[in-house]
């Protein structure tokens, strides 16, 4: 028999029990749809999650905030995290080739129009867009001259926005009092979606940013930094340098402030385990969903060709009689159920970029960064698990089909 001939007398079997073969589907279907949906998801996700971060999170990031000295030796003589460790770091071998960047922060007020809201104030360098993943909804960022000049010049958060003009018009090029001074909006900041609930000001929808030099001059003359960053962006291994170049900045840190360690040195290696951890835990659970799925559609796949070659028994001592050979009856058999279950996987590819489309524009509509990916490798590990299946699940029916023999088959019923 060729392929041809077992192609239709497949495709004959299926038109004759169609709907048996749809219920017999539906394993295989969820299976790998979970599959489909779990591989977009889970790269869409880490994207979302590292746009809307409230805090720098780059692996190549090492940042150092001010820490209170513990009360037994707050006698001793020390100093602030300012912006001559800055300088220092710079000027040091190990940070030659780095990008050293700090801000300042403040929680303070913003007035316009006889309306007053709490705010966080921050002076940023020009890294900030890059180093938060900042984007603006309108205006533009800071010019090289507005720090140059530390011109008086704002970008506002989102909730800040819509406080002063929920329904008006956008609050570009008008000015907002700050600390008894006049700063004109020049650019909104896209909201930066956060999950879960907090009163606190650092999320950026609360914040208005200006630059680092015109917060030094008007509202915090002092030198004083609350974040000190250096990025690794010259070396390859930058997993393998963050934990080395820590030690040494600690190192050098504590030199200038006297052997007194009031700050505290974070850097994303720790961040990034815990979130490759959490990717790993998500993935076996779906993996482990659509697996049980996969096994429960290929007992039904067994079961529904069990019955079929009892159905059958007549028509295989026909074929037998007239010169069939057991390997075409099986390869017959093994072919029914993997195109059984290949098309279910077809079916479940397509429901797949179906919920995923769906489930993108819901979480965009609610995220606001949540971008569509149609992982090409679920897809394709989708088809070909959904084929094996069937091939695997339909052995044992399709060896129980060969080794019946023309006077079995024919005497039966």
């Amino acid at each position: 028999m060729s392929a041809i001939d077992l192609l239709l007398t497949v495709y004959a079997n299926f038109r004759q029990s169609r709907g048996r073969f749809i219920l017999t589907l539906s394993g295989i279907t969820i299976g790998v749809m979970l599959l489909i949906i779990m591989g977009s998801f889970l790269e869409s996700a880490g994207q979302a999650l590292q746009k809307s971060a409230q805090e720098a999170i780059d692996a190549d990031l090492i940042t150092t905030v001010p820490q209170a000295v513990p009360k037994k030796i707050r006698h001793k003589t020390t100093r602030p995290l300012d912006e001559n460790d800055a300088h220092a770091t710079a000027k040091s071998q190990f940070f030659t080739q780095s990008t050293i960047g700090f801000e300042r922060r403040s929680f303070t007020s913003a007035y316009f129009q006889g309306k007053t809201k709490n705010i966080s104030l921050s002076g940023v360098s020009s890294d900030a867009p890059d180093l938060y993943k900042l984007e603006l909804a309108a205006g533009r960022f800071f010019k090289r001259s507005d720090f140059e000049n530390s011109r008086r010049v704002c970008i506002i958060g989102d909730e800040v926005h819509q406080y002063f003009a929920p329904n008006g018009p956008s609050l570009l090029n008008n000015y907002l009092t700050i600390e008894s001074n006049q700063f004109r909006v020049v650019g909104i900041l896209k909201k930066k979606m956060f999950l879960g609930k907090t009163s606190s000001l650092d999320l950026w929808d609360r914040r208005i940013i200006i630059p680092v030099t015109t917060f030094k001059m008007d509202v915090r003359p002092s030198g004083t930094v609350d974040l000190l960053f250096i990025r690794l962006e010259s070396f390859a291994d930058v997993k393998k340098m963050v934990p080395l170049l820590s030690e040494q900045l600690k190192n050098l840190l504590l030199r200038r402030h006297y052997g007194i360690e009031n700050f505290r040195l974070r850097d994303m290696s720790g961040d990034d385990n815990v979130s490759v951890l959490m990717e790993s835990v998500i993935s076996v659970l779906f993996i482990g969903i659509a697996g049980l799925a996969l096994l429960v559609g290929g007992i039904n796949i067994m079961n529904i060709m069990l019955i079929t070659v009892t159905e059958r028994t007549r028509e295989i001592g026909i074929r037998r009689a007239v010169g069939c050979t057991r390997f075409t009856l099986m390869k017959q058999f093994l072919l029914e159920s993997g195109l059984i279950s290949l098309f279910g996987g077809l079916l479940g590819i397509i429901l797949g970029i179906t919920f995923t489309v769906l489930l993108t524009l819901a979480l965009k509509s609610l995220w606001g960064h949540w971008d569509l990916i149609i992982d090409t490798t679920s897809i394709i590990a989708g088809a070909v698990v959904s084929f094996l299946t069937g091939i695997i699940f339909g052995f044992y029916p399709a060896l129980q089909a060969s080794r019946l023999t023309p006077d079995q088959c024919l005497r039966y019923e």
